[in-house]
């Protein structure tokens, strides 16, 4: 799982994921 804490998504992540500290797994 990465976690993720930035204003927007990084490059290379799709548009839908939401604008704020939020953490997925990358497959």
């Amino acid at each position: 799982v990465i976690n993720i804490f930035a204003v927007e998504p990084p490059q290379g992540t799709p548009n839908t994921v939401p604008k704020f500290p939020i953490s997925w797994p990358l497959q």
